[in-house]
């Protein structure tokens, strides 16, 4: 997801509804799928004004009708992560502005132990109430123990038999930009 949402943020494009009902599996192959609310931006540094979005992956500068940009896909990747992780949601509640106040206070339940402090911290992070104190989809790429995972699976995609890589339908031949 980590690289679907590079490949995204390198066109200026913010997916918006990132959650894990927009993740797919297909063929052994993870998707990003949902694109009906993405955004294109007209430059890097440009923001989005619309509030939208699932809730429960929503930013609190989202929260806030404040503008927006890539760092609230990286917060609903952390959202992801976390859910992943945890089976529930990390922020949750019984109503909108419930959900609403504990997003803005960023406070969510520890995820559990069992993962790495590495992990922990980067969804840590990657859940941080400011914007401007969450990482980067390439600063999320570039962390030793991701960064590790990203060369395996690029290696992977591109040292497997050739016909093996080659589309077998039109979903595969526009999805997995790594080979070209």
């Amino acid at each position: 997801m980590g690289l679907a949402l590079f490949y995204l943020h390198e066109r200026k494009i913010l997916h918006r509804d990132m959650k894990t009902q927009n993740i797919f599996l297909k063929n052994g192959k993870i998707r990003l799928g949902d694109f009906g609310i993405a955004k294109v931006l007209d430059s890097t540094k440009d923001f989005a004004n619309t509030c939208i979005g699932t809730p429960y992956y929503m930013s609190p500068e989202l929260f806030k009708n404040k503008p927006y940009s890539y760092k609230s896909d990286v917060w609903a990747l952390g959202c992801v992560l976390y859910e992943m992780c945890n089976l529930r949601h990390a922020f949750d509640a019984q109503s909108i502005n419930g959900l609403a106040v504990k997003i803005l206070r960023g406070s969510f339940p520890p995820l559990n132990q069992v993962y790495s402090k590495n992990l922990r911290d980067l969804i840590g992070k990657m859940l941080q109430i400011k914007p401007s104190n969450r990482p980067t989809i390439v600063d999320i790429l570039n962390k030793s123990f991701v960064r590790k995972k990203v060369i395996q699976h690029v290696n992977e995609c591109l040292s497997g038999n050739k016909d093996q890589l080659a589309p077998t339908d039109v979903d595969d031949m526009f999805a997995d930009g790594l080979r070209e």
